[in-house]
């Protein structure tokens, strides 16, 4: 079975469109900014040192 002349012409056409489109570097982002959510902090002081033991609830939106 030989393929429609205009099925061919349709696949060349997308073909290039492809080619194009990737000869040409550039960034995709799905989303362009990260928003960082802090819900919940607490601290508390660690035993027998100079420091804190802080738990956070955070979300990346």
């Amino acid at each position: 079975m030989v393929p429609n002349r205009t099925f061919l012409k349709k696949a060349w056409l997308a073909c290039w469109v492809v080619v194009v489109l990737l000869a040409f570097p550039a960034a995709s982002l799905a989303q362009t900014t990260i928003d960082l959510v802090v819900h919940y902090v607490q601290g508390q002081p660690a035993e027998d040192k100079i420091a804190y033991q802080v738990s956070v609830y955070l979300s990346v939106v």
